[in-house]
Parts: structure tokens; C-alpha cells; sequence
């Protein structure tokens, strides 16, 4: 037998996708990863801060490859950080910065099965404007189960 206080076990995140479009967030986390390939990358963190999904996280890569560092640029000088001259990149730089980010929804596979997730589009990083709110974008519509009634009483 287990002995649990659940009281003091915090809750599960809830890390299912929002709907795409443009958010507030504040990057909260910035870790840096050394995979054994060497390139190394930075894993971003967002929070939403308005709207309905206020309190939700949208995750976001930088790679530090050549071809990738045109990407990184563009999120440094919309975020606010330096891109002129030579300098160090740190994680902590990040840390605090706020944008709005396009967020799109991308589907891949897993063991068969098709899942959603979110991902920040190529140049989704807008600087940040004190009372933006998040404009969400209207909602696919599945053709196969949209179901067409015949309306002769419409008069156009």
C-alpha cells in the first residue's frame, strides 16, 4: 500500500494546443541543450498573458546552425536583444522578454496515431506592444462532417 497525500502534489499541466494565432506571451524559461551531434539549441518557454488561454506555455526551438541563424536574428531583434557586432548568447537573456507569437498548429504521428501540437511559425516573433490581445484565428472546418441542410425558405 502507498501512503499519498494529495494535498500537497501539485497539478498535472494541461499542455494540449491552443487554437493557432497571435498571443502575448513573456518567455519564462530558456534552457540550453548540447546534443551529441554539437549543435547546440535553445528550448524556449512562452506564457501566454491575456485572453483565454492566459497561463498557457507555447514551446519554441532556436538552432544554432548556420542556415538556422538568420531565424535566431529575426526572434533577437523582435524580442529585444542586441544583433549588431559580436557578442555571447545566454540563456538568461531571454528570460523576461515578452512578444506576441504566431502560433500555428501542426500535426505529426505518433505510433499511428495523428496528434496536434503547437509551433511558432518561422518569423512568428511580433515586438511586444503594452495591451496586446490575443487575436485568435478562426477554426478550420472539417468538410467530411459539416452537414449541409436544404433551406428553400432562405429568399437568396
Amino acid at each position: 500500500m502507498v501512503n499519498i497525500n494529495w494535498d500537497v502534489v501539485p497539478d498535472a499541466e494541461d499542455f494540449s494546443p491552443v487554437p493557432a494565432g497571435e498571443y502575448p506571451t513573456k518567455i519564462v524559461e530558456c534552457t540550453e541543450e548540447v546534443p551529441k551531434s554539437g549543435n547546440e539549441f535553445f528550448k524556449l518557454k512562452h506564457e501566454i498573458l491575456e485572453g483565454e488561454y492566459k497561463g498557457k506555455f507555447v514551446f519554441d526551438t532556436l538552432f544554432f546552425t548556420e542556415s538556422a541563424l538568420k531565424r535566431v536574428k529575426l526572434v533577437c531583434s523582435r524580442i529585444g536583444i542586441k544583433t549588431t557586432g559580436e557578442m555571447e548568447l545566454e540563456p538568461k537573456m531571454f528570460i523576461g522578454k515578452k512578444c506576441i507569437l504566431d502560433v500555428i498548429i501542426e500535426s505529426y504521428d505518433d505510433d499511428g496515431k495523428t496528434k496536434k501540437s503547437n509551433k511558432v511559425s518561422f518569423a512568428g516573433y511580433k515586438p511586444y506592444q503594452a495591451g496586446a490581445v490575443a487575436v485568435v484565428a478562426e477554426q478550420e472546418i472539417d468538410e467530411e462532417n459539416v452537414s449541409v441542410e436544404d433551406d428553400d425558405d432562405i429568399p437568396f
